[in-house]
């Protein structure tokens, strides 16, 4: 960068002698000198049109002029340098001081020249070379940038996982929407199809109209007949004795006529099939249909808790006042108050209903095959254990991992339990109104049994079957 001393000595080099500024479009006259283009151009009309050199006075025959741009360039650089120049010192010359600025105050966070650093104003200040504070900002400012950039990666990452998890949420969406169309399309077409069952019985019955209408026609014909009649021998009854007698004879023949009346036509509508409880009707009727149908468990004995006591037709649980001294099966468990279901489950979909009316301590769900039985084992699905449950001093609790707290509006009194084993879901309903209690989603490798277990001696755990 040239100085102000070597650009003040290429300014007098680029001066135009008749105005004293830099050269605005510079032109050659013939004996060599430099001028403005505008003003040797009035330099020669104020001296009437004689063409001379203001310099060295020399006279030309013509006015003739060539442009510079050698020069024109010089003076484009000139400007160029004067400008980077202004810059320079506007930003790295103290206004106070008109000094180099060479410190950088922290306390501040100012760039100062030297003499700065003696004034009252920075008395007592941290002061660091410029430089030097400039490095330290360079080390700041690429520790700033390499935490932006982990931060970068990490919401990158973030939003990689966000468009696969919308991917998935939509996947999921479409299926269920596929599912749910599918599922009430079987639902419409049974209703469907029991509408027209009854509708093709209740056309059948129409037949009854038709004999009706018939019987109707014959009795209107036998009545016309039975009106003539009638009428005739009301003529008949107002002619002459002599008259009377000769036709009476052949009137009383053709009334004496047998009218037969139409057979009584039954009205019976079987109105059984048609009224009564029609919704539970088809209800019941749907339940073959429905695909899980509400399964019929029982309770498997030899799984038993000591103290827990099982009903004749191993349909209910409650503990018992005392344990009971049976036989230590390797099923039966020792730890925990449980009891398991018959059946286990390897496939397939399955739905099953427990009524726990007022027990205030109960677990209810599914266990894998391999859960411990002769030890206490946590109720988390890590251990196998899949299961909601009301504890009386902690309310409703999804025995998750951590547990989560299930904030019901009303206290289920039966329990409804829905288990998709492919699809590793385990859902769970108060069944006064189906409304959704928790669904767990998980894999399942193993068998996986009904689990049930409480402490309550006063109510019982009763299994409730809904097939026909």
């Amino acid at each position: 960068m040239a100085s102000a001393k070597q650009i003040g000595k290429m300014e007098m080099e680029a001066t135009c002698p008749i105005c004293g500024d830099l050269y605005r479009d510079p032109v050659t006259v013939d004996c060599g000198h430099n001028f403005c283009r505008a003003c040797i151009s009035q330099h020669w009309e104020a001296m009437g049109g004689v063409a001379s050199c203001p310099q060295c006075r020399e006279q030309f025959p013509q006015r003739t002029v060539r442009g510079n741009p050698l020069v024109s360039s010089l003076v484009h650089t000139i400007r160029e340098m004067t400008l980077n120049l202004s810059k320079e010192k506007a930003t790295d010359y103290c206004e106070k001081h008109d000094e180099k600025i060479k410190m950088f105050c922290e306390d501040d966070q100012s760039a100062i020249c030297l003499i700065c650093t003696t004034s009252r104003d920075h008395a007592n200040h941290t002061v660091r070379p410029l430089q030097e504070a400039a490095e330290v900002c360079q080390e700041k400012l690429k520790g700033v940038r390499e935490s932006l950039q982990i931060q970068l990666e990490a919401h990158s990452k973030s939003q990689g996982e966000d468009k696969a998890d919308q991917a998935k949420v939509k996947k999921q969406i479409e299926n269920l929407q596929k599912e749910i169309e599918t599922e009430f399309t079987k639902l419409h077409d049974f209703l469907r199809g029991e509408e027209r069952i009854l509708m093709m019985k209740l056309k059948e019955k129409e037949e009854i109209l038709l004999r009706l209408e018939e019987n109707w026609m014959k009795s209107s014909e036998e009545s016309a007949s039975i009106c003539r009649l009638i009428a005739n021998i009301q003529q008949t009854l107002k002619l002459q004795a002599i008259e009377l007698l000769k036709v009476a004879r052949s009137v009383i023949n053709r009334c004496d006529i047998r009218f037969k009346k139409p057979p009584k036509v039954s009205i019976d509508l079987n109105l059984g099939d048609f009224v009564g409880p029609l919704q539970y009707i088809t209800w019941r009727r749907m339940l073959k249909f429905i695909n899980p149908a509400p399964g019929s468990l029982t309770l498997d004995p030899l799984t038993a808790h000591p103290s827990l006591e099982l009903s004749d037709d191993m349909t209910h649980v409650k503990r018992g006042a005392v344990a009971q001294r049976i036989d230590d099966h390797q099923k039966r468990f020792s730890n925990r108050r449980s009891v398991l279901g018959s059946t286990g489950f390897t496939s397939g979909r399955h739905y099953w209903e427990v009524k726990v009316g007022s027990s205030t301590l109960w677990v209810l769900g599914v266990v894998g095959e391999s859960v411990a039985r002769k030890e206490t084992f946590p109720l988390e699905p890590k251990a196998g254990v899949w299961a909601i449950g009301l504890w009386w001093q902690d309310g409703y609790k999804a025995l998750s991992s951590p547990p989560t707290h299930l904030a019901l509006s009303t206290r289920p009194k039966q329990v409804g339990i829905y288990l998709d084993y492919e699809a590793g879901q385990l859902a769970f309903y108060n069944t006064d109104d189906m409304s959704h209690l928790y669904t767990f989603t998980d894999m399942f490798r193993e068998t996986v049994y009904p689990y049930f277990s409480t402490s309550c001696k006063a109510d019982s755990l009763k299994l409730i079957s809904l097939q026909l």
